[in-house]
């Protein structure tokens, strides 16, 4: 009996996981891959998904630790699967390395990897890691820096029921996006993310706002 409604659920979350369900780290929120500013960030951010990816708006709370070369950060998301009218509540992280770039080199590239968890629909238990490169170029104006970037990646997802595995596939992923750094610490941000999954575009728009508090030493 246990054989079969877990046949059951699998089947039933194949077809919701075949339409598309997440198109980016935490569900519903772009993959921002920029260097981590040196000392303690936090960051809260809005995402909105196209609805090929069956989710509605979400949510997320980013804290980030930088030395200046390496990078850390954390995160706790919501968002609201349209399909069961469900609101799933996710955790990620990722580690970042500044490969290029110093304080007198408008170019900096970075190297990130991240992980995100969260249980689903039919109490699916889904894992995505995203791992790609970033070019970032900042520009400095009276008052702030203007930082353009985009992130090629490559994105592995997996998700399961009991011990079925429903769907695991590796795809090609990019995102590119923008961030505005004031002097006195706080920055806004927006990103725009792009997947393409067995003929379905999955994208996600997403803003947000930060605030950098400078560690001395770093």
């Amino acid at each position: 009996m246990k054989r079969l409604i877990v046949g059951v659920a699998a089947v039933a979350l194949a077809v919701f996981v075949g339409v598309g369900t997440v198109g980016a780290q935490l569900p519903g929120i772009p993959v921002y891959n920029s260097p981590v500013s040196s000392g303690f960030t936090i960051a809260a951010d809005v995402g909105f998904p196209n609805d090929a990816t069956g989710l509605g708006t979400s949510y997320a709370i980013t804290g980030a630790f930088g030395t200046g070369l390496f990078g850390f950060t954390g995160s706790i998301g919501g968002t609201k699967v349209e399909a069961i009218n469900k609101t799933q509540v996710t955790v990620g992280g990722t580690a970042n390395w500044k490969i290029f770039g110093g304080p007198l080199i408008p170019l900096a590239v970075n190297l990130q990897a991240g992980v995100a968890y969260w249980e689903g629909a039919l109490d699916s238990k889904n894992l995505r890691v995203p791992v790609g490169v970033s070019a970032m170029l900042t520009i400095p104006t009276p008052g702030m820096a203007i930082k353009p970037w985009i992130a090629p990646r490559v994105d592995y997802s997996r998700a399961k029921v009991g011990d079925v595995t429903i769907s695991d596939r590796t795809e090609f992923a990019i995102s590119l996006g923008l961030d505005l750094a004031f002097l006195n610490g706080l920055g806004v941000r927006a990103a725009y993310d792009w997947m393409r999954v067995e003929g379905t575009t999955l994208s996600t728009i997403g803003v947000g706002l930060n605030y950098a508090l400078k560690t001395p030493g770093f």
